[in-house]
């Protein structure tokens, strides 16, 4: 008897969770279709010469509407045009409605890091270029890598470091990181560091055994 009371609970939860999920899974697919629903929306409104693309201005309008106390630069524009629009043949410089998403996304998470890039210039960019240029990105790497716990102990940060992340993040190829390209610059930096730690502790178990 406990044994058939135990196995219809446990029938009863599996169909629960099974329900459970049906319902997370549709609420998933509602908000992603109004998501959709809205981008649509946006594009077709700033598109207003019904190109198929979004020029520079068109996506600063578009961006400034709906982030009316971020208004983005000219630079955080051309760091979007540069990453994410479609070049050549009858789409040059223009962000397609399929990648609208994407640089959405970006600007936000740049927003959102602004007063951290803002601190990080002031004192890195020596000479306010408006860039971090080689010696600056050093300075900021061996700076990070002094104060993250990711760090391996007495981390060696060397120019291959600092080429690795040019090569990854410069994407205006300017041989230097850009304020727009500095977010992307630090999360590449720290998982090189968890790279390093982890290759560190390979290596001290090695000696140890």
């Amino acid at each position: 008897m406990a044994a058939r009371s135990a196995a219809a609970i446990h029938i009863a939860n599996k169909k629960k969770k099974k329900k459970r999920k049906e319902e997370l899974e549709l609420k998933f697919r509602e908000r992603r279709k109004e998501e959709d629903r809205k981008l649509d929306e946006w594009f077709h409104t700033f598109d207003v010469n019904k190109s198929g693309d979004l020029c520079k201005a068109q996506l600063k309008a578009l961006l400034t509407t709906m982030e009316p106390t971020n208004e983005p630069s000219d630079e955080a524009i051309d760091f979007l045009m540069q990453k994410y629009a479609v070049h050549g043949g009858d789409h040059k410089n223009g962000i397609k409605k399929d990648s609208l998403a994407s640089v959405i996304k970006t600007f936000r998470a740049y927003s959102k890091e602004r007063k951290l890039i803002d601190r990080i210039f002031d004192e890195f960019d020596k000479n306010k270029s408006g860039a971090l240029e080689r010696d600056q990105l050093m300075d900021l790497l061996i700076r990070i890598a002094q104060e993250s716990p990711e760090s391996p102990p007495l981390v060696q940060v060397g120019e291959g470091d600092v080429d690795y992340i040019l090569s990854i993040c410069d994407v205006s190829n300017t041989g230097s990181i850009l304020r727009e390209e500095v977010v992307p610059a630090l999360a590449t930096w720290r998982e090189l560091l968890i790279d390093k730690k982890t290759q560190w502790t390979k290596s001290r178990a090695c000696v140890v055994m």
